[in-house]
């Protein structure tokens, strides 16, 4: 059955539809939808045109009196004894259920006196007025929603910590006082940011992921918010959330403060923020000197903003107690020395200390791909792509930061694995933003794809790469940057690039960015990497750029993968550029044959290079070796080497074709 057909057959019963982004519970933003659960709809007419827009569309149900749905959400079967256990408990009557990625839902009459809510019970949410589901027929990560029984939906009477006017003076797992609070009288302008991101990190605390967090989020900003923020607006503090984890319980804080959410994206910039309480605490320019730490310390409370600024020396009792004592005077209710000894040692856990230790039998890596563009781009990594002045390495990376941003292939063979849009800073010690802009725009034209808003970023720098990375850190956290590109090495040194001390320090602040990079740098009188060896030695991947003119106007640019760490070497690469007229200035890169440009043919593998003869016909040992100039030996022994790869000429003995691979 298809998804219009599951969403008209819920609307035949009364109950109120909304279309879902395929594979996630996350609503589409379209015209007929604007305002999520609220512009639910059970007119048939509507419904075929959104899914005939969208008919991979997950689908959603709106609850509450828009359908008349109570919904119960277990994450597992398990929790219905807990259920079970809680005064005032009923055993309800068999109803509706749909089984799903995680648990179930349990479908109920719409009771008014329930409130939406999350975690009053672990691993339970109830869903009501102002929230929705997601209906059976849908599916998430493969994983399908199914009915599990087939039946008219009954009344409940549910027990009274999921009603409204329940005591919520409970334990740390359930709904907090100041959560109920504000789900009773809502947010006004001025304070609507602040709240709803305190909202959701106490929804993440809980363990929520980017799903429910939209869901609970939107809800309470469509219901409580008074005006309700822009749809935007709310998806970028939920993502601002995302970047917090949870942190751990640590049994020497103390009783009075709990683990914080934590944004540690960068060794140089953590912040921690507990919802409970709304203490945001910032710490940047963090630094290890000798057996001391050192940071710029902010600290801001959700009601009166920044309260405290200052340096500290983490793991000195004098310089916390300093930093507790004008805490005190400026918010007393708080655990300080709690808050304090988290910060410590969190940033010490980081740094200082190896990671878990992980039994590598059991050990299972991230299905996801290594790479964003491959095989230039790494998650995580560094990468160095070095070539002479005038080849074009900066307009190739550029083109590689368009590929991330949009999804679209630019260069052949480069593609975006990530399977998302990917943000790109570019650091430039060399041209202009001019410069930088004329190049892009004319790949965009050779394209025919739009520049994406916001997604490739530039910078104009100066002085060593080490002295700017803190200046950079904030906006590479806020934006969500993935990659950086540094153009060029030899500009922003250090110190003389022949120094090693240069190389560390470059690989340093990429490092603590914990960003990808492609750092852009020359070629060394005998055609090498210029600079100290260790620029060599410490990044992940090395790629030398050449270039030769077929013609007086567009070169042939061939890519070679000369340093791989734990990956084996892809085949050298090559392409035609194109440059449009004068009057439509454009770039595109056409590939081609690397094999059959002698000039860069010269240097690549033996394999490849009788691989690219081979194309135009059968040789035999004797003429391959003649045209590629190789002793036959070398040549016999790689074609016996590769058996996949060649093969002998049916009924000739010496004479050599390529094989089906």
């Amino acid at each position: 059955m298809k998804r219009v057909d599951y969403a008209l057959n819920y609307a035949a019963r009364g109950w109120k539809v909304l279309a879902l982004q395929p594979n996630t519970k996350v609503p589409i933003k379209t015209a007929l939808q604007e305002h999520g659960s609220k512009d639910a709809t059970d007119i048939p007419d509507k419904i075929r045109i959104l899914w005939g827009e969208f008919p991979n569309a997950n689908i959603g149900i709106a609850t509450g009196k828009q359908s008349g749905l109570t919904v119960l959400d277990m994450d597992d079967l398990e929790v219905r004894h807990e259920i079970e256990k809680l005064p005032g408990f009923v055993h309800p009557t068999p109803t509706y259920g749909v089984r799903t990625p995680r648990g179930f839902h349990l479908y109920y009459r719409y009771d008014a006196r329930v409130e939406q809510s999350a975690g009053r019970v672990p691993k339970v949410d109830i869903r009501n007025d102002g929230g929705y589901v997601v209906a059976a027929g849908s599916s998430v990560d493969g994983v399908e929603y199914k009915v599990i029984r087939e039946a008219e939906i009954t009344t409940w009477d549910f027990p009274p910590i999921f009603k409204a006017g329940y005591n919520s003076n409970r334990n740390s797992g359930g709904e907090r006082g100041w959560v109920k609070k504000l789900h009773e009288t809502g947010v006004s302008e001025g304070q609507r940011n602040a709240e709803m991101f305190r909202l959701a990190a106490h929804y993440r605390q809980l363990g929520h992921g980017e799903d429910e967090l939209t869901a609970l989020v939107q809800t309470f900003n469509e219901t409580k918010c008074k005006p309700p923020l822009a749809f935007n607006e709310v998806e970028r503090i939920i993502q601002s959330v995302l970047r917090y984890e949870p942190g751990k319980q640590m049994e020497f804080v103390g009783r009075l403060i709990e683990p914080p959410l934590i944004e540690a994206q960068t060794d140089r910039r953590k912040v921690f923020y507990w919802a409970e309480h709304g203490i945001r605490v910032e710490l940047s320019r963090i630094q290890q000197r000798g057996s001391r730490t050192f940071a710029r310390l902010q600290v801001s409370t959700s009601t009166e903003g920044n309260i405290y600024m200052s340096s500290i020396s983490l793991y000195d009792e004098r310089s916390r107690a300093d930093v507790r004592k004008a805490l005190r005077e400026r918010h007393p209710a708080a655990d300080w020395a709690g808050v304090l000894h988290h910060v410590a040692a969190i940033v010490d856990g980081h740094s200082s200390h190896a990671t878990e230790m992980i039994d590598l039998s059991t050990h299972r890596r991230k299905a996801d791909s290594p790479f964003l563009v491959y095989p230039l781009v790494r998650a995580h990594q560094p990468t160095v792509l070095y070539a002479d002045g005038g080849t074009g390495k900066s307009t190739f990376a550029l083109a590689c930061a368009f590929t991330a941003a949009t999804n679209t292939t630019i260069v052949p063979g480069m593609n975006n694995t990530a399977g998302r849009a990917v943000r790109t800073l570019y650091l430039d010690w060399e041209a202009d933003p001019d410069d930088v802009a004329q190049m892009l725009s004319e790949i965009a034209v050779g394209a025919g794809v739009e520049i994406p808003a916001g997604m490739i970023l530039y910078r104009r720098m100066s002085g060593a790469f080490i002295d700017n990375v803190d200046e950079l850190v904030s906006d590479i956290v806020e934006r969500q940057v993935e990659v950086v590109i540094v153009d060029s090495l030899v500009a922003s040194a250090h110190d003389t690039v022949t120094d090693a001390e240069a190389a560390r320090y470059y690989f340093d602040a990429v490092r603590s960015l914990n960003v990808a990079s492609i750092g852009i740098t020359h070629t060394n009188k005998a055609g090498s990497l210029y600079g100290n060896r260790f620029f060599w030695n410490l990044a992940r991947q090395v790629f030398r750029l050449e270039s030769v003119l077929e013609t007086e106007a567009d070169p042939v640019l061939g890519l070679y993968h000369e340093k791989a760490n734990r990956s084996k070497l892809i085949s050298p690469m090559a392409w035609n550029v194109r440059y449009g007229s004068d009057e439509l200035p454009s770039i595109t890169y056409e590939p081609t044959d690397i094999q059959g440009v002698p000039e860069l043919s010269k240097t690549t593998g033996l394999r490849d290079r009788i691989i690219g003869l081979l194309r135009n016909g059968s040789f035999t040992v004797e003429e391959i070796s003649n045209q590629l100039n190789v002793d036959d030996r070398h040549v016999l022994n790689t074609l016996v080497a590769s058996p996949a790869t060649f093969e002998k000429r049916q009924g000739m003995d010496n004479e050599w074709q390529l094989g089906d691979e």
